[in-house]
């Protein structure tokens, strides 16, 4: 959530991936490892703010890489 001072026109992504590379090397290791992201956006005026929730999620990774010598 984020919680904007006034009303002007701001892109919600530009904000999103403004929080999330700030919270590499502090929530999570790199960005890329987020499976899941919900965004809103709400004016404030008298707290302005940015709120991060997280959650972990018991989902599967990426699959694994074989080794050449089993692709074969």
């Amino acid at each position: 959530v984020c919680g904007q001072a006034d009303a002007r026109r701001r892109d919600l992504d530009n904000l999103a991936k403004l929080v999330l590379d700030a919270a590499n090397g502090i929530a999570w290791e790199d960005d890329s490892q987020i499976r899941r992201l919900s965004l809103s956006a709400d004016y404030d005026r008298d707290r302005p703010r940015t709120e991060l929730e997280i959650e972990p999620l018991d989902l599967p990774g990426p699959p694994k890489r074989r080794a050449r010598s089993e692709a074969a």
